[in-house]
């Protein structure tokens, strides 16, 4: 496993045990637009739920990946001259 996929997978056991109520609304407001829009088919509504995660997810994943390649960047430029 990469050094990258290890420090990712420590971010995501930590945010696991942090919900915000920014996030459980967000989740609520989701969960009752798919019960609005799909009202009988609970086996299709789990599934849209799921695919919405899970697209979230991958979305958080490039985007702490894409910040720790940047920050790493910046460390290293900054390692090879002055910054303040």
């Amino acid at each position: 496993m990469e050094a990258i996929e290890i420090i990712y997978n420590g971010y995501i056991d930590a945010g696991r045990r942090t919900e915000t109520p920014e996030t459980k609304r967000a989740e609520d407001k989701l969960e009752v637009m798919i019960k609005r829009l799909l009202p009988t088919d609970i086996k299709m509504q789990t599934e849209l739920f799921d695919e919405c995660l899970e697209l979230a997810n991958a979305s958080r994943k490039q985007g702490v990946i894409a910040g720790f390649a940047f920050a790493a960047e910046m460390m290293q430029n900054c390692r090879s001259k002055e910054c303040q």
